[in-house]
């Protein structure tokens, strides 16, 4: 599509405020591979079944595409339409359980489309929805499929000041839930930039929270706490039909960050302080019900990553 001289300007100007981030202008594709050695079980406290260790690795592969881009060059008003995809697949190696608590192999994923447009004032919104398949691999229906939409209004305070709020709706602990959201890009001192997502982007309900400083013109390090909760369906057991298992993680973690032209590298360590997970009922009337939490001792993890940008 072309676009005016103007229009270039709009855009410019609004990427570099933060209006709408510059990746997100054309198609990009990501891979990461996080690996967290072998932590012990946790079971629940009236539990006798303490025996049993776990050693996680995980691949998540992500890609954005621009769908439509109309820019007003008179106004200045932006309209912008992309889609989003999500995969995970998650492995444990579990050895010595008495039983099987944990499953092998989970698979996440999530597509979705989101809007973007600005109004008047310094103000924008943003619309998204997506819908995934969390699954376990073993039996695949209806109650596999978790949904998630939200809208967010946003306001550019200044050149280095965004905040926006917003609502989001999602169905991960089995049953329709309103959430609030909250984004904040804050860039202060020369070097620094706090980054707030909620949610971010990324399968089930994901938060981040981030500081991150530039090292040199292409090259950041970044301190970040990410907060995640991925719903699965799966069928571990047959004592609870349509098992549904809620899976908490409470990571750390300190990356750096390089980009050479339209590729870009990604490497860095952590400490996740909280796994835990349990199986409950995907139904309304069991929304409420309290069910037993059962966990992985904290542990330290790595992981790497690429991404490209494609023309």
């Amino acid at each position: 599509m072309a676009i005016p001289k103007k229009g270039r300007m709009v855009l410019l100007l609004s990427a570099l405020y933060g209006v709408i981030p510059a990746a997100a202008q054309q198609p990009e594709i990501k891979l990461d591979i996080y690996h967290s050695p072998a932590s012990k079980y946790q079971a629940p406290p009236d539990s006798s079944k303490k025996k049993g260790k776990s050693s996680q690795q995980e691949i998540n592969l992500s890609g954005k595409l621009p769908l439509f881009l109309r820019i007003d060059t008179s106004s200045g008003k932006i309209r912008n339409l992309g889609a989003s995809g999500h995969l995970r697949y998650t492995h444990f190696n579990n050895t010595d359980y008495t039983r099987q608590i944990l499953p092998v192999n989970l698979f996440a994923s999530a597509l979705g489309i989101n809007y973007y447009s600005t109004l008047k004032r310094n103000w924008a919104y943003t619309l998204f929805i997506n819908a995934g398949v969390n699954t376990d691999f073993r039996e695949v229906d209806f109650n596999d499929v978790f949904l998630t939409g939200g809208v967010v209004f946003l306001k550019q305070f200044s050149k280095s000041f965004r905040l926006g709020v917003g609502v989001i709706v999602h169905n991960q602990f089995g049953t329709p839930m309103v959430w609030p959201a909250l984004t904040a890009d804050w860039k202060f001192g020369r070097k620094f930039k706090l980054d707030i997502r909620v949610p971010d982007e990324a399968q089930g309900i994901a938060y981040k929270i981030g500081i991150a400083y530039q090292l040199k013109k292409q090259l950041t390090a970044e301190f970040a706490f990410r907060p995640q909760a991925v719903s699965y369906d799966v069928t571990t057991t047959r004592a609870i039909p349509n098992r549904l298992m809620n899976y908490w993680q409470l990571p750390f973690e300190l990356n750096l960050q390089q980009q050479h032209g339209r590729i870009g590298w990604t490497g860095g360590a952590g400490f996740t302080a909280l796994r835990s997970f349990a199986y409950s009922e995907k139904k309304l009337e069991k929304m409420f019900t309290s069910y037993p939490y059962h966990g992985l001792g904290s542990n330290w993890f790595v992981h790497a990553g690429i991404n490209w940008q494609l023309k």
